[in-house]
Protein backbone atom coordinates (compact mmCIF):
# COMPACT_ATOMS: atom_id res chain seq x y z
CA UNK A 1 0.00 0.00 0.00
CA UNK A 2 1.24 3.48 -1.02
CA UNK A 3 1.31 6.40 1.21
CA UNK A 4 -1.27 8.79 1.25
CA UNK A 5 -0.87 12.29 2.49
CA UNK A 6 -2.93 13.28 5.67
CA UNK A 7 -3.85 16.80 3.87
CA UNK A 8 -3.00 17.19 0.07
CA UNK A 9 -4.03 20.61 0.39
CA UNK A 10 -0.77 21.80 2.28
CA UNK A 11 1.55 23.59 -0.17
CA UNK A 12 5.51 22.56 -0.16
CA UNK A 13 6.29 25.52 2.46
CA UNK A 14 3.89 24.21 4.11
CA UNK A 15 0.88 26.53 6.06
CA UNK A 16 -0.13 27.37 9.50
CA UNK A 17 -2.26 25.38 11.89
CA UNK A 18 -4.32 28.44 12.28
CA UNK A 19 -5.09 28.44 8.18
CA UNK A 20 -5.57 24.86 7.99
CA UNK A 21 -8.24 24.55 10.90
CA UNK A 22 -9.96 27.43 10.47
CA UNK A 23 -13.57 27.79 11.79
CA UNK A 24 -13.48 23.64 12.62
CA UNK A 25 -11.36 24.04 15.75
CA UNK A 26 -10.96 25.69 18.55
CA UNK A 27 -7.13 25.11 17.80
CA UNK A 28 -5.92 26.74 21.26
CA UNK A 29 -7.73 24.70 23.47
CA UNK A 30 -6.58 21.20 21.10
CA UNK A 31 -3.22 22.31 21.43
CA UNK A 32 -3.52 22.90 24.71
CA UNK A 33 -4.74 19.05 25.66
CA UNK A 34 -2.01 17.47 23.25
CA UNK A 35 0.29 19.33 25.54
CA UNK A 36 -1.52 18.10 28.47
CA UNK A 37 -1.96 14.61 27.40
CA UNK A 38 1.62 14.31 26.31
CA UNK A 39 3.42 15.53 29.09
CA UNK A 40 1.14 13.13 31.36
CA UNK A 41 2.18 10.04 29.23
CA UNK A 42 6.26 11.20 29.44
CA UNK A 43 5.79 11.95 25.51
CA UNK A 44 8.23 15.07 23.74
CA UNK A 45 6.10 17.58 22.44
CA UNK A 46 7.16 20.71 21.45
CA UNK A 47 4.84 23.79 20.46
CA UNK A 48 4.17 24.56 17.06
CA UNK A 49 2.56 26.65 14.72
CA UNK A 50 3.30 25.12 11.16
CA UNK A 51 2.45 21.93 9.07
CA UNK A 52 3.95 20.08 6.22
CA UNK A 53 3.12 17.67 3.74
CA UNK A 54 3.72 14.32 4.91
CA UNK A 55 4.62 12.77 2.11
CA UNK A 56 8.31 12.70 2.21
CA UNK A 57 8.13 11.48 5.50
CA UNK A 58 5.87 8.81 4.87
CA UNK A 59 7.68 7.74 1.57
CA UNK A 60 11.19 7.50 3.86
CA UNK A 61 8.82 5.80 6.26
CA UNK A 62 7.98 2.65 4.28
CA UNK A 63 11.62 2.46 2.90
CA UNK A 64 12.70 2.21 6.54
CA UNK A 65 10.33 -0.74 7.10
CA UNK A 66 11.72 -2.48 4.25
CA UNK A 67 14.90 -2.10 5.75
CA UNK A 68 13.80 -3.63 9.55
CA UNK A 69 14.30 0.03 10.80
CA UNK A 70 10.60 1.13 11.13
CA UNK A 71 10.48 2.15 14.56
CA UNK A 72 13.84 4.02 14.75
CA UNK A 73 12.68 5.64 12.13
CA UNK A 74 9.23 6.52 13.23
CA UNK A 75 10.55 7.68 16.65
CA UNK A 76 13.42 9.91 14.97
CA UNK A 77 10.37 11.74 12.91
CA UNK A 78 7.84 12.26 15.89
CA UNK A 79 10.65 13.72 17.87
CA UNK A 80 11.75 16.39 15.15
CA UNK A 81 8.10 16.58 13.91
CA UNK A 82 6.23 17.21 17.58
CA UNK A 83 8.99 18.00 19.57
CA UNK A 84 11.55 19.75 17.97
CA UNK A 85 9.07 22.16 15.89
CA UNK A 86 9.83 25.81 16.28
CA UNK A 87 13.42 25.36 17.21
CA UNK A 88 16.19 25.53 14.65
CA UNK A 89 16.44 21.75 14.74
CA UNK A 90 12.88 21.74 12.93
CA UNK A 91 14.59 22.62 9.61
CA UNK A 92 12.09 21.26 7.16
CA UNK A 93 14.54 21.13 4.86
CA UNK A 94 16.94 18.68 6.82
CA UNK A 95 14.59 16.58 9.36
CA UNK A 96 14.04 13.99 7.13
CA UNK A 97 17.46 13.45 5.94
CA UNK A 98 18.31 13.93 9.88
CA UNK A 99 15.73 11.33 10.93
CA UNK A 100 17.14 8.96 8.03
CA UNK A 101 21.00 9.41 9.38
CA UNK A 102 19.09 8.18 13.01
CA UNK A 103 17.79 5.60 11.44
CA UNK A 104 20.81 4.02 9.41
CA UNK A 105 22.40 3.99 13.48
CA UNK A 106 19.81 2.11 15.07
CA UNK A 107 18.98 5.22 17.36
CA UNK A 108 15.44 5.86 18.41
CA UNK A 109 16.57 8.69 19.87
CA UNK A 110 15.89 11.23 17.03
CA UNK A 111 18.11 13.73 14.91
Amino acid sequence: MGSLPLHPEIPEEGMTLQELFKGRIDLESVKARLMRVAREEGLPFGPRDMTYSSRLAQELGKWAESEGRGKAYHDAVFRAYFAEAGTSESDLNSWPCRCTESTRRGSSEGP
